[in-house]
């Protein structure tokens, strides 16, 4: 595979990175005559060289003149630019003469802009990474958690010769000899002869001594497409790689935690909103948290001692706790169940062992939140019910809490004796069939026959702060970390100017995050599925604030001002059904035939039903 540069004017470029151009057309020089379907093209703009983007060729075609080459393409490739086959010919007739059109033709490269992937990929590892990976005990943590990555990601780690080389240097002959051992695990790259005119003048641009040598040929194997992504902490190295075009496949090791932490997310972690899954053994008894706890359960302390290794869910703010959550599963032989009037008949549940939710801090709906780590634990372990048990007309915190259970469909079963002689509630909620009778939150997750699907776009700044499960590569997880209200909700408010919405509570909402970044096709995609609730149309500006409060990425100011210039008074209530793990990329939506190739989803447009199975599974 061969690298090439060409220079393009910016509105070109543009069409290029927003999915829209998909050929490129040039004089069919001798060299240019040389490319293959398989090579990788650098455009460049011809007003800012730090503007690029590296393609690659799918298709060649040749052509005797102007006319001929853009007769089948030009419609698609200058969308908005002219409107019609001559105007087009005339503005590329400009770009040569015609006695060079007449001697060489014009050659049509079909092209597709680069995706940057990360699973099961040739990454290649700069000589610092390596040692400080292999050479010394106390390895830092940020490369421990490179090489996590690599492995979970199932990437070949690669090595170049020249790495190797370097190590064989080492005075200390013994750290040379282990490390040179430990680089058996890895691919050795062989370094080749740099051929290419325009890497060499940009590197020659920094200093060349031995060791910049030595990285310039590392930097050759990115550059020339043997290793699809090169690591490197090597400041200088990621300026050249920028001025050569190919920034984006050659990371820090920051930049690549953040992408792949972003773009893989553990969600059942929930890190990136301060609710974290703790052995019990590490959570500190004596919190204060605890308190009401051990009064109303006798035997509490050693309860809690019995499960140190066992998982629980902890909201923290500073090192304090104010939120609790252990669950379990249990099979349909569990002894409890005979303990309970009436008694709970067979079937494996899952029971809401401890979950406390403190009043200390207001505001955060943290009680939605957990409801989803329950939801979402009970579908991940298939589980027909759900069950808790707890103390009415007890605490305040305890009925507020049940208050919120009501409400998502936990139904009063019966009562059993608690170990102190106090009668404890038993709240059921089924998970196995839809009751019409009740609303969407309280059925949830269940959901009703023949619902319909649509798309909702979402432009990128809005998206993450209300869905912020669906965190992607490049967003900054800090920012995302403070607590508000809206992102723990399970329940999402969205605000529409539209006064006629086609879906029903009950439908299907696939939530599509707009593309900020070129090629749209590829920054453009369905980040999770949720289920419409209810449409609301407030009259007043004090129903408006009292649905959207605290439930909209907006403030109360601006949703105010929205409400007073007759802006977005349509309010959508939403609850998140599920996140996908594998986001579906427009090029995906494209290339199923859902949208052509410079289209994309418009608010709630309905989704064929003959596509429902690829976004229900993802």
């Amino acid at each position: 595979m061969n690298h090439y540069r060409f220079k393009i004017k910016p509105h070109f470029l543009e069409l290029v990175r927003n999915g829209v151009k998909n050929h490129e057309y040039r004089l069919n020089t001798p060299e240019r005559s040389q490319i293959l379907i398989g090579d990788r093209i650098t455009l460049v703009s011809n007003q800012d060289f730090r503007q690029t983007i590296t393609v690659r060729v799918n298709e060649i075609k040749n052509y005797p003149n102007w006319e001929e080459a853009l007769k089948e393409n030009w419609k698609g490739d200058f969308e908005g630019l002219y409107y019609s086959l001559e105007d087009s010919i005339v503005a590329c007739s400009k770009l040569y003469s015609r006695d060079q059109v007449n001697q060489y033709g014009i050659v049509v490269f079909g092209i597709e802009p680069m995706e940057r992937r990360f699973k099961n990929i040739r990454v290649l590892l700069d000589t610092n990474i390596i040692i400080q990976r292999e050479g010394y005990n106390n390895v830092s943590s940020q490369v421990s958690k490179l090489y996590k990555w690599l492995n979970f990601l199932k990437c070949q780690k690669l090595i170049s010769e020249k790495t190797k080389q370097e190590i064989e240097k080492y005075k200390d002959k013994y750290v040379s000899k282990t490390i040179n051992t430990k680089l058996e695990s890895y691919e050795q790259v062989i370094s080749h002869k740099i051929d290419d005119q325009f890497f060499n003048d940009i590197v020659s641009k920094y200093s060349l001594d031995e060791n910049s040598l030595v990285d310039n040929e590392i930097l050759y194997q990115a550059y020339d497409g043997v290793a699809d992504l090169l690591v490197t902490n090597d400041t200088k190295m990621l300026s050249k790689a920028l001025e050569l075009g190919i920034r984006d496949f050659v990371l820090s090791v920051d930049e690549y935690l953040r992408i792949v932490e972003n773009e893989f997310p553990r969600n059942i972690d929930y890190k990136m909103l301060s609710v974290k899954k703790e052995k019990f053994g590490q959570i500190d008894l004596r919190d204060s948290f605890f308190n009401t706890l051990k009064e109303d359960y006798p035997g509490f302390d050693e309860w809690f001692a019995s499960k140190s290794l066992e998982d629980a869910y902890v909201f923290r703010d500073g090192d304090s706790i104010h939120a609790f959550l252990y669950i379990k599963t249990e099979d349909s032989n569990e002894k409890d169940y005979k303990t309970i009037v009436p008694n709970l008949t067979p079937k494996k549940r899952l029971k809401i062992g401890t979950f406390k939710i403190d009043n200390v801090l207001s505001g955060f709906r943290l009680s939605e939140r957990f409801i989803k780590i329950i939801i979402d634990n009970a579908l991940n372990n298939h589980v027909q019910e759900i069950y808790v048990t707890l103390f009415e007309n007890k605490r305040k915190e305890v009925d507020q809490l049940k208050t919120v259970l009501c409400k998502w469909g936990f139904k009063y079963h019966g009562y059993k004796i608690s170990n102190n002689g106090e009668k404890e509630s038993v709240f059921v909620k089924s998970l196995e069939f839809f009751d019409k009778e009740k609303d969407i939150k309280f059925n949830f997750p269940n959901m009703p026959e023949n619902q319909k699907m649509f798309f909702l776009p979402i432009e990128p700044e809005y998206h993450t702060d209300l869905f912020p499960d669906s965190i992607l590569r490049n967003e900054d997880m800090s920012l995302y970390s403070d607590n508000k209200g809206h992102r723990y909700a399970l329940e999402k408010i969205y605000v529409s100017g539209s006064s006629s919405v086609n879906p029903r509570p009950g439908d299907y909402i696939v939530i599509y995050r707009k593309g900020e970044r070129w090629p749209k096709r590829y920054s453009s995609l369905c980040s999770c599925l949720a289920i419409l609730e209810d449409i609301a149309h407030p009259k007043t500006l004090e129903e408006y604030l009292e649905i959207c409060s605290n439930k909209s990425v907006f403030s109360n100011e601006e949703l105010k001002d929205f409400f007073d210039n007759k802006k977005y008074r349509t309010v959508v209530k939403l609850i998140l059904y599920k996140t996908y793990k594998d986001k579906i990329l427009l090029d995906e939506l494209i290339r199923v035939g859902l949208f052509g190739d410079s289209e994309g989803p418009r608010p709630f447009t309905e989704i064929p039903k003959d596509f429902y199975k690829m976004f229900l599974k993802g």
